[in-house]
């Protein structure tokens, strides 16, 4: 006969029916040898591994399909079996291997077994997937089977008392029957204690006082969960054992009583405070047991309620959160379908939900962006790091929306990638905004290199970062060569300091500022250059640098130098100017004092010339008067002669006398009737009955001095008459309006005047004729001429000899005063 084992009799003989009680489908349970063989294990375990009994009993448990994910996970469960049999409890995680190579995280613990005597006999193995969903949904199932194992616990308690009480009298055979019974009751003792479970059995023992209800029995673990020490209060009424908020009030004590009675299950969930034990939540399962009994089986549940109600508060907010956010939110699967779209995604996108989940994530991208974006999600594949870029979706409509998109990998507790999240944001605007600032500067850079101007621009920090095509043409450098303060190195040494202080000044004061200075040319020549610098704002007010261009005024410098002479020239002419003004006022005061003297002399030479004239005249008309019988003939005519001289004298000195005056008497403006003055000029001359002055019709009248005007018709038709060579002569005065003046002309058809006299003829004191021939003092024409000029007028002559002369001369309609 085998020796017995009490540990492999007991499981034997309660395997059919405590299977189902010792291992909640919920977790995984099984016994273990101290070596790692399984003895036995839940369905639990095995329906997640799709294993049988066959594959894994009598096998040692880190050889069963779950733990074949990874050596490293094999050698972490041996080396926790090692430890458990020691006596200590060894808790652990790892990841396991189930149907289909699915994968789940494992909260595993490994419990030594004791005997009576203080002996490890055996090992439990209890695990539970710690995905929080799973804990949640397990647990009721969990609180059914431990109602089936509490009863079917009491009803073979009962069986092992009837059958000691039978093999009682058979003294060996009661013996082993005894032993055996005590090491399945111990076994099973041993399993209630180490449940994680709490469990409670109370005895009503007067089915009509509801208070009489008595605690029979708890384990540890119930002790432990409430905080009380129950095993001190066992046979105890109700109300005396705890102020437990598991058994809040009488309704509590009523339910206990209701289901002990009826046989009827309860189950509900409690909020249960102590003071020894921090506020928690416990699912509890109230079922019925013989003689009146009730047993109460709870867990405590706080970590998955707690985490279930975050959970739920945590997709209630990314519900609200994804519902108002002003970003569209997606997520796809690893292959790049939507699995979820927020409603500003749709509106982005302008794709229905209906149409958008399930679809492949390229949908609707514009045919331009996909190639590149698709690469990059490859990469971001690849590499498993972020997306971020921005592409355009192209509507039926033809219509364009520009997004910004970021899309992250989602993993799993294993770390593997099992989803992808992201989000896109309409950058449409932005977009046009931009398109339009690069318009915007593509316009300014044409204009700017196509202004006859040199433009430069700085931003905040005082540096140049902008320079026109001009600028560089000018300088002949490049653009890295002139931003920031590289253009300095083109400015005069003179200039540079005086260039930047008003630079500076400007800058700080946000100020317009205008300059000159040197500037170097591409040739190595110094250019003079106005520069004119106007601070920029934003459309907000913001100061954002300064814009300026620049001029070459060279030119206009040596203009300005050829002024400045020119200038001081003028200066010193006016000077020049001045004194000479000064000399001429002084001659002027001579020269009217000169005129003064010559008027006064010209009075005196005519009253003291003429006297003796006349008295010679008289003396030789009175000596010829006494002396005529006796005078000669030849006396007498030398008597004429002498008084012939002495009236050419007298009219010499008169015609002085008129030459001198000439411009010399103001005279009044009058209006002169030209007609009317030449009939009396001509009435006054006395001309020969058979000559002939025919005047031209439409002689004007003009306000002008009457006496100049008169002495020159006088003068003028008196030497056509008197220098005529016939006495049937014709003299023809006309006149043309010349605007400003009238040009007067006077024509005769006497002997004419030969060509080179007839500049001669106006000089004073000039004749033709000897004077012993034909008396003429020679200052008439001179006299005409002086009248003439004087009054702004000119006179020519037009003569050619034996046929006439024209004498031709202008009169302002107006003179000077």
């Amino acid at each position: 006969m085998d020796k017995f084992n009490p540990s492999k009799a007991a499981v034997g003989e309660k395997a059919p029916l405590d299977r189902a009680i010792l291992y909640p489908s919920c977790e995984f349970m099984g016994l273990m040898e101290l070596d790692g063989t399984l003895i036995d294990i839940n369905q639990m375990a095995l329906d997640f591994g799709g294993l049988t009994n066959v594959q894994v009993i009598g096998r040692p448990l880190w050889e069963a399909g779950w733990w074949r994910i990874s050596q490293a996970t094999q050698a972490q469960l041996q080396q926790a079996i090692a430890q458990a049999t020691t006596g200590e409890l060894v808790c652990s995680q790892v990841d396991i291997l189930g149907v289909g190579n699915t994968t789940a995280t494992l909260d595993f613990a490994i419990r030594p077994i004791k005997n009576t005597s203080g002996k490890i006999i055996l090992l439990t193995f209890k695990g539970r997937e710690i995905t929080e969903g799973k804990i949640t949904s397990d647990i009721t199932n969990y609180l059914n089977v431990q109602e089936q194992f509490s009863v079917q616990l009491t009803a073979q308690l009962a069986a092992t008392k009837q059958q000691i009480a039978k093999l009682s009298g058979r003294e060996r055979a009661g013996l082993a029957q005894q032993e055996a019974a005590n090491a399945y009751m111990q076994l099973d003792a041993d399993i209630v204690n180490s449940m994680p479970l709490g469990l409670i059995v109370w005895y009503l023992e007067d089915p009509n006082d509801i208070n009489s209800m008595r605690l029979i029995t708890a384990n540890p673990a119930a002790s432990h969960l409430t905080g009380v020490t129950l095993s001190n209060y066992i046979g105890k009424y109700i109300t005396e054992c705890y102020p437990s908020k598991i058994i809040k009030n009488q309704v509590d004590i009523e339910l206990y009583a209701k289901v002990a009675l009826s046989g009827l299950g309860q189950e509900q969930q409690v909020y249960y405070c102590e003071q020894n034990t921090p506020c928690s939540f416990f699912n509890v399962r109230i079922f019925p047991l013989p003689n009146c009994c009730v047993g109460v089986a709870f867990d405590n549940i706080t970590q998955p309620q707690v985490a279930g109600q975050a959970l739920q508060e945590s997709e209630q907010r990314w519900a609200n959160l994804a519902k108002i956010s002003p970003v569209g939110i997606f997520r796809t699967d690893l292959s790049g379908n939507y699995l979820y779209v927020n409603e500003q995604w749709c509106n982005i996108t302008k794709i229905p939900l209906a149409d958008a989940l399930g679809k492949s994530w390229q949908t609707a991208i514009h045919p331009d962006d996909l190639k590149r974006i698709d690469s990059e999600a490859q990469d971001m594949v690849t590499d498993k790091k972020p997306f971020t870029g921005e592409f355009r979706f192209l509507h039926p409509d033809g219509e364009i929306t520009w997004v910004f998109s970021r899309t992250v990998a989602e993993t799993g507790d294993n770390g593997e990638v099992i989803s992808y999240v992201g989000t896109i944001t309409d950058i449409t605007e932005l977009k046009q905004a931009e398109q339009a600032l690069r318009e915007s500067e593509e316009r300014f850079h044409t204009m700017a290199d196509t202004a006859p101007v040199m433009i430069w621009m700085s931003g905040l920090d005082k540096l140049c970062n902008f320079f026109n095509q001009s600028w560089l043409d000018f300088t002949g450098r490049t653009m890295e060569q002139e931003l920031g303060n590289g253009w300095t190195e083109g400015v005069h040494p003179e200039d540079l300091e005086h260039c930047l202080n008003t630079y500076l000044t400007a800058f700080e004061n946000r100020q317009n500022f205008s300059m000159e200075y040197r500037l170097r040319r591409f040739d190595g020549e110094y250019r003079w250059v106005w520069d004119t610098g106007t601070p920029l704002f934003t459309t907000d007010g913001s100061f954002a640098g300064y814009i300026g261009s620049c001029i070459d005024i060279s030119e206009q410098q040596a203009a300005l130098h050829e002024r400045k002479q020119a200038e001081l020239a003028l200066q010193q002419r006016a000077e020049e100017l001045t004194r000479l003004n000064n000399i001429l006022a002084q001659t002027t005061t001579i020269l009217q004092k000169r005129n003064q003297e010559l008027e006064q002399f010209a009075y005196v030479a005519s009253h003291d010339l003429k006297a003796p004239l006349r008295a010679i005249t008289s003396l030789s008309e009175w000596l010829e008067e006494d002396l005529a019988d006796q005078l000669p003939e030849e006396n007498q005519h030398q008597m004429r002669l002498l008084r012939g001289r002495v009236r050419r004298m007298e009219a010499l000195i008169n015609g002085l006398l008129e030459y001198s005056r000439i411009g010399r008497i103001d005279t009044e403006l009058s209006l002169v009737n030209v007609g009317m003055l030449l009939n009396e000029v001509i009435e006054s001359l006395q001309p020969p009955s058979t000559f002939r002055i025919e005047i031209a019709p439409g002689m004007p009248t003009i306000l002008t001095k009457r006496v100049p005007l008169q002495q020159v018709f006088a003068n003028l038709i008196g030497n056509a008459i008197e220098h005529h060579s016939r006495v049937d002569g014709i003299v023809k005065i006309s006149v043309q309006d010349q605007g400003n003046s009238y040009e007067f002309s006077i024509a005769d058809d006497g002997p004419g005047i030969p060509s080179e006299y007839h500049n001669k003829i106006f000089v004073i004191f000039q004749t033709l004729e000897s004077r012993d021939r034909k008396e003429n003092t020679g200052i008439g024409l001179a006299i005409v001429k002086k009248i003439i000029e004087t009054e702004g007028g000119t006179i020519t002559l037009e003569s050619i000899l034996g046929q006439g002369s024209t004498f031709r001369f202008t009169w302002p309609k107006q003179t000077d005063e």
